[in-house]
């Protein structure tokens, strides 16, 4: 589904913070973010004849060590260690650009874990994507997979600074040389505000592969986020 605009209904919940769970089903692929292996926007007809569905498990094992609420920062307050697992499928996708007509399956598996003692936070995800489509000018599908890994420490003797790191690869085709994005990321995080508002400064390197442009992009990032 496409950001909020997809018309869809979830469930979701917790059993004493031990086990959090979510289930969904509504509308699937947007026509604006269906894109090949490559990144090419579709430019042709497409629909969906069923909903997606799926669901994701999260489970805090260790006592006094549970994930009360879903955040992407502690601010150097208490400690958790969760790890979860997650199942979504999109069926049915028809589409045709013109010279090529197929229906396809969107499958969507990922595992996660994520940790914090106070200052220090380590987070990590590993996907894997079945029902890619190689190029639009070719009927040939496959999988990709990715993987993240972050880390952050909150200095609350330092007025909530919090130094950070992050790396990221994605293999957008797996059966074909070139399709590798390769991304490290560092910079130093502000929690300001009673840590309602955070200010990042951020170096960032994304490594492109020969299909995907054969390229590197190096940028320096001046990031913010709101807490409400």
């Amino acid at each position: 589904t496409h950001n909020r605009r997809g018309t869809n209904a979830k469930m979701y919940g917790d059993w004493k913070k031990k086990i959090h769970y979510e289930v969904a089903f509504g509308d699937g692929v947007h026509s604006g973010k269906f894109v090949d292996a490559s990144g090419e926007k579709f430019d042709g007809d497409m629909n969906q004849e069923n909903f997606f569905y799926g669901g994701k498990v999260v489970l805090s094992p260790f006592d006094g060590w549970e994930e009360t609420k879903r955040t992407e920062t502690y601010f150097a307050q208490g400690k958790h260690f969760e790890i979860g697992a997650a199942y979504w499928k999109s069926p049915d996708i028809n589409y045709d650009t013109g010279t090529i007509s197929q229906k396809i399956d969107h499958e969507l598996v990922n595992l996660e874990m994520s940790a914090h003692y106070k200052g220090a936070f380590i987070q990590a995800e590993y996907f894997e994507f079945d029902g890619v489509v190689k190029s639009w000018d070719t009927a040939e599908t496959g999988k990709s997979n990715g993987w993240y890994a972050t880390g952050e420490y909150v200095i609350e003797q330092l007025g909530y600074l919090a130094p950070f790191v992050r790396y990221e690869s994605w293999d957008k085709y797996e059966d074909a040389d070139g399709y590798d994005l390769e991304s490290k990321i560092a910079g130093l995080n502000w929690y300001l505000r009673g840590n309602t508002t955070k200010v990042g400064l951020v170096y960032q390197e994304d490594t492109y592969g020969e299909a995907l442009g054969d390229y590197t992009d190096t940028r320096m990032k001046l990031t913010t986020q709101w807490f409400f």
